[in-house]
Parts: structure tokens; sequence; C-alpha cells
């Protein structure tokens, strides 16, 4: 019997080898004879660079850059000199992992640390990056980043200034670098949300309030965004407004499609073929798949939800264990016949199913199987 084990991260919890690791020890106490392949894996958010950088066997590089709030602090990214290509997290940089909770302010932090990055992985010899931006603290639509990389942005008196999240409204001209960084860089971009730049379903809406931001604040960003995409479409005649995750990252995912002219994809699906998770969906009998937590986001190109189209196309068994499940009744049909394991309710606390995240994992498994009876019978249904 073949089981493929594909997770995600448990953000706040166990990283995506640790899921794999410790599923792949129950299988093995229950049916020594089974085959396990595990496949850790990533949407674009925090993990995907350190699986990147695995696959393609690239060394780690530490540097000092400017963290979310400018204060300096020492960021990791990968580099492969034989594929002359750099593997780049935003969240190291700017990510809101790098924050307390009473520090998020969406409207002050900055991605220039994200930018300091990609330029020293070019510096180094990189002529191909993939940017990782799940993550962020930041709402500045990239022009933090873009600063680091010599672009200059001036106000209504000519004066040139960092923008951020707060002062996104303030902008009235771009103008590029002098020397042009990412003159033959191939740049390629993994987003973990699909969300347009502004409005309703935009960067600040939807993802500001992760980031401290009030409904006033929201706003006010939106309102910062619609005007930097506007002067992107004046003066630059190029449209960032709809494009396919552009609101990611706090609006990154636009600014890396100007500034970086990146191409964007949707991380999930792209470290999917990557990693040939299709060809091991077709031959396995069971997959097993999860992540943190399973809410409305997760239906909107998360790993989870790739794992589930493939499991359907090819009419195979899926198993979702999830820190929780915040899905509605009428949203988790969306996983039409799938099981799902919530570890918060197993354990009774979401508590305790972080802090004893390898037990309960363990325990919650160990009990699926025995109520099911899947490994002995071997026989698996949708």
């Amino acid at each position: 019997m073949k089981v493929v084990v594909i997770p995600d991260k448990f953000k706040g919890g166990l990283s995506a080898q640790e899921v794999a690791n410790n599923i792949e020890s129950i299988m093995a106490t229950y049916s020594s004879g089974s085959e396990v392949v595990k496949i850790p894996i990533a949407d674009g958010g925090e993990g995907t660079s350190e699986i990147l950088s695995k696959h393609f066997k690239a060394e780690s590089i530490k540097i000092l850059v400017h963290g979310p709030l400018r204060r300096k602090i020492l960021a990791t990214y990968y580099y492969s000199a034989k594929r002359k290509e750099a593997y780049i997290e935003m969240a190291n940089a700017s990510g809101s992992k790098l924050l307390n909770y009473s520090q998020l302010n969406g409207l002050i932090t900055t991605s220039f640390g994200t930018g300091e990055l990609i330029k020293h992985a070019i510096k180094l010899g990189a002529k191909s990056i993939i940017l990782c931006i799940g993550g962020s603290a930041t709402n500045d639509g990239g022009t933090g980043m873009a600063s680091a990389l010599g672009y200059t942005f001036l106000d209504e008196h000519d004066n040139s200034f960092i923008p951020n999240g707060g002062t996104l409204t303030e902008i009235k001209k771009i103008i590029p670098p002098e020397t042009d960084y990412l003159e033959n860089i191939q740049v390629t971009v993994l987003a973990d949300v699909k969300n347009p730049l502004y409005g309703p379903k935009g960067a600040a809406f939807v993802y500001g309030p992760q980031k401290g931001l009030s409904s006033e604040d929201c706003e006010k960003v939106d309102k910062g965004l619609r005007n930097f995409a506007s002067i992107i479409r004046k003066d630059f005649n190029y449209s960032v407004d709809h494009l396919l995750g552009s609101g990611a990252a706090g609006g990154l995912g636009g600014g890396a499609a100007f500034f970086l002219k990146a191409k964007l994809y949707l991380g999930a699906a792209y470290m999917s073929n990557l990693l040939g998770v299709k060809k091991h969906i077709k031959n396995a009998d069971l997959i097993i798949s999860g992540e943190g937590k399973l809410d409305q986001q997760s239906l909107n190109g998360k790993v989870v939800a790739e794992v589930y189209i493939l499991c359907q196309q090819y009419k195979k068994p899926l198993l979702l264990i999830v820190g929780s499940n915040e899905l509605q009744n009428d949203e988790e049909q969306y996983f039409y016949n799938t099981e799902i394991i919530s570890l918060s309710e197993f354990a009774g606390s979401e508590k305790k199913a972080i802090s004893q995240s390898i037990p309960v994992l363990k325990e919650a498994l160990s009990s699926w199987i025995s109520d099911h009876n899947y490994l002995k019978s071997q026989e698996f249904q949708l």
C-alpha cells in the first residue's frame, strides 16, 4: 500500500517536514509494509524557500537587512551557485513573524529588507530569483522593496521618501533607478493568495486587520494602493490593478510584477508541479495532507485545496489533518467526501494542540486508523 503525505506547515506548531515525519512514524507502527512517500510542501508562505533550497541543494546565506520596522535584523535566503538562482522568502526580512502582536502596524511597516535580500543575491551572481511572498507584515505595495533597489518616490513637493502603507497616498511620481539591478534577471513570485490589489477583496480590507489596521486604517491603505496603481497606469502604461495575486503580501505581488518584471504564480500549484505531486497521487492508495488552520482562505489556492483537486481528479481518498477547522458547514462541503481531523477538537483546546502538537498529532492519527481499520482492510472508497 502506498501512502502519500503532502502537508503544509502548522503555523506556530510544526514545520511541513515535522508533520510528514510524524505521520510516517505512525504509519510504520500500524503497517510496516506500507510505502510512505513524504512530500513536505508550501504555498509561497513561510517555509517555501527552505523546501526549494532542499530540492535544489542550495546553501543558506545570512545578511543584515532592515526589518519591517527598519531595525537591523539577520535574515536568511538560499542560493544555488550551480543554477545561479536565489530562493528568497520575504517573511524572513519583512514578515509578521518578526514582530510581536503589539508591534504589528501595516501603516508603518516596510518591505525594504526584502529588496536588500534581492540586491544581495544579484550581486552574488543570481540570474534567477524565486521570491516567496506569504507571511508579510507590510501593506506598502512593495514600494519599500523597490526603494532598496534604487527606485525613487516623490511627493507633491518633489521631496523623496520611502513609502509605507500609511503614505502611499502621498506618492506623486515614481522614478526608476539609474542602475538597473534587475537587467537580465528572471524573477518568479510565488503568492499564497489570489486577491486583487485593492477593493473589498484587496490587500488592505482582507489582510490589513491581521497587520494591526483598524477599519479607518484599511480605508486609508486601500486609497493609497489605488493611488499607487493609478500612477503606474498613467506614467508607465502598466496595470497591476486586477492581476491575480497582486494583493498578496500587502500588495507586494502587484509591486513585484511592476518593479521586478516578475511573473506571478499561485505557490501551491507551482510547488505541486515542481515536486511531482500529481504523479505520486495518481499511484497512491491514500493521501494525507493538512495545514495549521482550515478556513475560507484554504479554499483559495492553498495547499490543501490543490491536493484535494488532484485527489478528485484521480478518485483517490484524502485525509486532512489540521490544527483547527474553522470552516462553516456549507464551506466544508467544498471538501466533498474528505475526512477531516481537527487536532484542536481532538485535544479539547487549540492551546493544547499547539503546545503538545506532536503527541496530539500522533494520538489523533492513531485513533483515526483504529476507528477506520483502513490499514488492515486496505480498502479505500471515496
